[in-house]
């Protein structure tokens, strides 16, 4: 996990949906702010019982029951969100393994691209790719910039910029990464993907289809 900067991670909190009797998905937020769906009560950590909202679906259509404290805009965009969620057309699939989410990412550099493995990681201010996944690319004379560990001490690492990230149909344009000499052969993923991606879009993980929801 590296840190530049201060970054307050915020998550969507869906509105409640009222009781039509036949299946039903439950829904919590986890310690790091994702929300999570599931269709059986036993994947729930017990922490999260008291505080996990019970979704019922019939016929493949949501109905919902506003909260009177919740502001109508943010309503409206939760039911905008959930229109689309349902429309499938964002849902990306991932890979989860003890909790760790991995995402495939389609990078471009100058006109070269490739798809990466990162692990999403609200804590990192920054993404970061391992060098070792970008053989091919040109990346001499790049910018030298040191960041902080979570260890607390520094690592040199290059600053590039990146023509284009693309995660499913979300993507930034001219935005800029870091690219660390990382050589451990027992790390399987590229790199991270940071707070500096994931702060600027809406998204949700369902663990047991898994699946990532970007916006």
């Amino acid at each position: 996990m590296f840190r530049a900067a201060g970054f307050v991670v915020g998550f969507l909190v869906l509105p409640a949906l009222t009781e039509i009797c036949l299946s039903q998905t439950y829904k919590y937020i986890d310690e790091n702010g994702h929300v999570v769906f599931t269709d059986n009560a036993t994947n729930i950590p017990e922490p999260y019982y008291k505080k996990t909202t019970i979704i019922h679906e019939q016929r493949q259509e949501w109905a919902y029951q506003r909260n009177d404290t919740e502001p109508e805009t943010s309503y409206r965009a939760s039911l905008q969100m959930l229109a689309k969620e349902k429309a499938g057309k964002r849902w990306t699939k991932i890979e989860i393994k003890k909790k760790h989410v991995f995402v495939p990412v389609k990078i471009t550099i100058a006109h070269k691209k490739t798809t990466l493995k990162l692990l999403l990681d609200t804590g990192s201010d920054k993404t970061l790719l391992y060098e070792r996944a970008l053989k091919g690319f040109n990346l001499r004379n790049q910018k030298i910039v040191r960041v902080q560990q979570a260890s607390g001490s520094l690592v040199k690492t290059k600053e590039i910029t990146l023509t284009k990230l693309e995660v499913g149909k979300t993507k930034e344009e001219e935005m800029t990464a870091l690219v660390l000499a990382f050589q451990s052969l027992r790390v399987e993923y590229d790199g991270l993907l940071g707070a500096d991606f994931l702060l600027k879009h809406r998204y949700v993980i369902d663990y047991d289809k898994q699946l990532l929801y970007l916006e």
